[in-house]
């Protein structure tokens, strides 16, 4: 349970375990647990520029998000139900894990993000020499860690941390919009 000043993360962590039991699909997994986290997160989920659904990849895949800034795509999101186990052992699941880097390879993405609702993993596409299950930045288990823990862990998948993990190879991601669809 948060402290007594909270932040708004931790609340919505916590109102997110507390559902957890009571989703039952992919699609409620993404409206009820994914999206509030991801606007929580700094992600403008209803803004086109920025969160994208569905959107085709060159192989007419589809990842379920798109995470754009300047209208580069930044990450893949790949959402499986609430009740499919994304991390098992304290590790990825390998078979979601090479779905999400197949989506991010085609594109030129070098990052993807694998998730439950309540499991998050961050993923870097390209790492030589590593098996997809091995490319993880950060692993969270929302119900496994203490919410202010939890909460810390997830400032890796915040809009502001994305764009940085860009700028440390070369690449200066701002604020401006005008990519078309």
């Amino acid at each position: 349970m948060p402290g007594l000043f909270s932040s708004p993360l931790e609340e919505r962590i916590e109102a997110i375990v507390k559902i957890q039991s009571r989703i039952t699909n992919e699609e409620a997994t993404k409206q009820h647990m994914v999206l509030p986290l991801l606007n929580e997160l700094g992600w403008r989920i209803d803004d086109p520029h920025e969160v994208y659904p569905e959107r085709q990849t060159r192989n007419k895949r589809r990842p379920d998000y798109t995470l754009l800034v300047d209208g580069k795509p930044v990450a893949f999101v790949e959402v499986k139900s609430a009740k499919t186990r994304i991390i098992s052992r304290g590790r990825a699941v390998s078979r979601h894990v090479g779905q999400l880097i197949g989506y991010c390879f085609e594109e030129g993405v070098a990052l993807g993000i694998l998730t439950n609702g309540t499991q998050w993993i961050l993923i870097e596409t390209f790492k030589l020499w590593t098996r997809p299950e091995d490319r993880v930045i950060t692993m969270v288990d929302l119900g496994k860690l203490n919410v202010e823990e939890a909460a810390n862990k997830m400032l890796a998948f915040t809009r502001r941390n994305i764009r940085h993990y860009y700028r440390k190879f070369g690449y200066e991601l701002g604020e401006r919009y005008g990519f078309v669809f």
